[in-house]
């Protein structure tokens, strides 16, 4: 689904995008004007959003265009070090966040920002990770392998690269199961925890190494309408028919696969419980116009971190990745 959002209707949110404080130094009091920011979205526009929450869509994403971005858009970073001046993008991220759940991050994720600004890195372009550019960042269910896993994830655009080249592809479960992809003997097997994933390199696991994570099932849920937890390049069977049913998974998601040209001021959801997705190839130059998004993780419920690791915070802290043998999605959230 896509909303072409009217930049007239912008006005009544410019007093609030202006006076926005620095996700990046002072956090809380970010957060607290986000909130408020939310409550003067558009109607239209909100009830959407809220809408995609409870319901979604067939397509497990819904893609909005036309926000109005920063006054001006600094050069694309090529260190972690963000030197916007102003954050309306940031604010449009956190704002929606608050109409679906909770936004949140990881410690082990872009340095502990709640917003990620991801851009090509030289170091990385031949990586499966979010700063690569040359690698096709293969089809995954976002921090598939935490015992904490994040309900939708959000992509803006703030400079499409110069050659248009990057896509962002998305599959969705439900339209594998709309169309009868899968028999009910391979749904029956995925839902069984004889899957073992891998950790991602951001957190920690520099050789990519498959298989290093913990044990769960690929799909799980309503039986009527299945989640789905999958990781193309990281994720392995335990058992001959677990593998076989892990590729027929595999041909299903590819043969649904929409490709999506994010481009400036697009804002993509993207349902992280029915949804993979993943990024093609493209030229980076690293000449300060290369490809620029920003990302915010959401939780429907962030108190359901508190519980499982008996701590509060907005940036889940959590390492002890060693001690998750297996991970059963209707115990640990």
């Amino acid at each position: 689904m896509i909303i072409n959002y009217k930049k007239t209707l912008h006005k009544i949110l410019l007093p609030y995008l202006k006076k926005l404080s620095s996700p990046y130094l002072n956090l809380n009091k970010f957060l607290r004007q986000a909130e408020e920011l939310a409550l003067f979205i558009p109607f239209e526009l909100s009830r959407a959003i809220v809408n995609f929450r409870h319901v979604g869509n067939n397509e497990g994403c819904l893609l909005i265009k036309n926000l109005l971005l920063d006054p001006k858009i600094p050069e694309t970073p090529n260190v972690k070090v963000v030197s916007k001046k102003t954050f309306y993008s940031e604010g449009y991220l956190a704002a929606i966040s608050f109409l679906l759940g909770d936004p949140y991050g990881y410690q082990q994720e872009s340095n502990g920002d709640l917003i990620h600004n991801l851009f090509p890195s030289q170091k990385n372009q031949l990586k499966q990770s979010s700063d690569s550019s040359k690698a096709n960042l293969e089809f995954h269910t976002e921090i598939v392998f935490h015992p904490f896993t994040p309900d939708f994830l959000i992509l803006l655009c703030l400079r499409q690269d110069p050659d248009k080249k990057a896509e962002t592809i998305v599959s969705s479960i439900r339209n594998v199961l709309a169309k009868n992809l899968l028999s009910q003997s391979d749904i029956d097997i995925l839902r069984k925890p004889i899957y073992r994933t891998g950790i991602d390199y951001s957190f920690g696991n520099i050789n990519n190494a498959k298989g290093n994570g913990p044990t769960m099932a690929c799909l799980y849920g309503d039986n009527l309408d299945q989640l789905l937890s999958f990781d193309l390049d990281l994720m392995i069977g335990l058992t001959p028919e677990a593998n076989s049913a892990l590729l027929k998974l595999k041909e299903a998601l590819q043969a649904v696969s929409v490709g999506i040209k994010l481009e400036c001021g697009d804002l993509i959801i993207i349902d992280n419980r029915r949804v993979i997705h993943g990024r093609t190839p493209f030229p980076a130059y690293f000449d300060g116009q290369d490809r620029w998004l920003q990302r915010c993780l959401v939780s429907r419920n962030l108190q359901q971190a508190e519980i499982l690791f008996e701590k509060k915070e907005q940036i889940i802290s959590f390492t002890n990745f060693e001690h998750i043998k297996v991970i059963n999605r209707s115990v640990y959230e």
